[in-house]
């Protein structure tokens, strides 16, 4: 079965990860001695994802990142030059033009390869990989975890009924989305119907919007959004306290010497 195209977002400017920003995008900064977009790389090849099969959506000093993708073969870079003024489901629309079938990756992630062999093997049209764990990497992240995590409620039925709010307390979140899903078929069809008319109906929001905004709309839209739990695995690199803080974090053995 041919493998799905990956989108990695990396056109924000990464400003919580300044000084280490002001002069290469988020996804240059080095974690564990390779920048991230490396490491997310180097995961696609372990996958077997061919260098053809992968669009990387680049903005603020996106030729920081070139060399990188030369030397992996990657020829694909798709430059979203409002990066100041939009968002990542901005960026998403300009890389999804003749797809079929894609995995949408964020570049500020560093995750084991099982991670993706898994979302490679769900059978639903919307994917999403959920941290049933995350309680553990947030403690280790932030002092209030409650401070930056979103609700994640999952219906009777299996599927995920409400993402990307603010919760109020710890039984609001089943768990948190790691930045990685994968959306196919039909939905995928819809999706792009829905972004044009996003785009040319509430453009201001369109420009805004996160992932998790536009997976709440395909939930209400009645589309079956399903989660595909791991168990750790991961790290986000958000802001200098992250890269401080989780660079012997012991819940990603990926690079930790």
């Amino acid at each position: 079965m041919q493998k799905p195209t990956l989108v990695i977002l990396a056109a924000g400017e990464g400003r919580r990860l300044r000084p280490y920003t002001e002069d290469r995008p988020k996804c240059m900064v080095e974690f564990r001695n390779k920048p991230m977009l490396e490491w997310t790389l180097r995961g696609l090849w372990e996958c077997e994802i061919s260098p053809e099969s992968v669009r990387v959506v680049g903005g603020y000093q996106n030729q920081v990142m070139k060399p990188l993708l030369e030397a992996h073969q990657v020829n694909n870079l798709i430059i979203n030059q409002d990066y100041l003024t939009t968002n990542m489901v901005y960026s998403l629309s300009l890389a999804l033009d003749g797809l079929e079938d894609v995995i949408i990756c964020y570049s500020d992630i560093v995750w084991e390869t099982d991670i993706l062999k898994k979302l490679l093997q769900s059978s639903g049209e919307i994917s999403v990989v959920i941290d049933k764990e995350w309680l553990r990497l947030w403690s280790a992240r932030m002092e209030n975890p409650l401070f930056d995590a979103e609700t994640l409620k999952i219906g009777s039925d299996g599927r995920i009924v409400e993402i990307g709010k603010k919760p109020l307390n710890l039984s609001e979140i089943t768990g948190q989305y790691i930045g990685m899903l994968r959306i196919h078929g039909h939905s995928l069809r819809l999706l792009k119907e829905l972004l044009i008319c996003l785009k040319r109906d509430q453009e201001t929001m369109f420009c805004k919007m996160f992932l998790t905004d536009l997976l709440q709309k395909l939930i209400d839209l009645g589309l079956r959004v399903e989660p595909v739990f791991i168990e750790g695995g991961w790290v986000e690199i958000d802001s200098v306290e992250d890269l401080n803080r989780l660079s012997g974090f012991a819940g990603l053995k990926r690079g930790l010497k």
